[in-house]
């Protein structure tokens, strides 16, 4: 009978409340930053919510549970590509083995990992291979890092493509990030390269935390990594920039940076 489609330019948390309860929504798909914004907010006593899915980045463990204490609903993390549709899914968010990972392969989609942990996507939505006489590969490389869970869960580490050159070893900044973004009182965490005159570069971060003190972060990175892996700064904000469509914008976080 077809499923009644609601499309809203507001997103602060209030307006997303008030169209959910009046609108009675069931199914809100959003990403990491929108889950944890509702996560902080009052909700209606009673909302027809049923479903919850979050794409785009990994979500964490503390944005996770605000969000299912004040809404009653548990998110399921989803991962797709433009270039070869839905990939994973996390249908049972419920489950401890769940946590940091997107999930389990959808039908019809073989995941491949390569030595290097590098994602290759094999499947039949593969937007390249339906092109006519186009020479192209069988598969879809992401651009994403990634490792198997025990039980057969796809854990993102980053973005393979992400990496620092300090004083001449590479420094893989997904890896870093997923380390930051696991650290306690950490809700979200990102690094950036930043040329540097002696060592070529210099790591940057930029963490969402509630409760912890940029210093305190400094020195739980300083006992856990290499020197080389440790920032050089750490900015506590409130937000990461986001652009339109969710995705970080790391042009407008380099831009104060000297």
């Amino acid at each position: 009978g077809g499923t009644p489609l609601v499309l809203q330019q507001d997103v602060l948390p209030g307006a997303l409340l008030k169209t959910m309860r009046e609108r009675e929504i069931t199914f809100f798909p959003a990403v990491p930053a929108l889950v944890r914004a509702l996560g902080r907010v009052a909700w209606p006593a009673k909302t027809a919510l049923r479903r919850a899915i979050c794409a785009s980045a990994p979500l964490s463990r503390e944005a996770a549970e605000a969000f299912a204490r004040a809404s009653g609903v548990r998110v399921c993390q989803f991962f797709g590509a433009t270039e070869c549709g839905g990939i994973s899914f996390e249908g049972r968010p419920e489950d401890e083995g769940s946590t940091g990972t997107v999930g389990f392969p959808l039908p019809g989609v073989r995941i491949e990992l390569t030595g290097e942990g590098a994602v290759r996507i094999h499947s039949k939505a593969n937007r390249f291979a339906l092109l006519p006489r186009q020479p192209v590969e069988p598969y879809v490389e992401t651009g994403d890092r990634a490792e198997w869970t025990a039980e057969g869960r796809l854990r993102l580490l980053g973005r393979g493509t992400l990496v620092a050159n300090i004083g001449g070893i590479k420094v893989d900044l997904g890896a870093l990030d997923a380390f930051l973004r696991a650290l306690p009182g950490v809700e979200e965490a990102v690094t950036a390269p930043v040329d540097d005159p002696v060592r070529g570069h210099r790591i940057v971060a930029w963490v969402e935390s509630r409760g912890r003190t940029s210093a305190e972060i400094l020195d739980l990175c300083r006992g856990r990594l290499s020197a080389r892996e440790v920032p050089s700064e750490i900015f506590l904000v409130d937000r990461l920039p986001r652009t339109s469509r969710g995705k970080l914008d790391r042009a407008a976080l380099l831009a104060g940076v000297r």
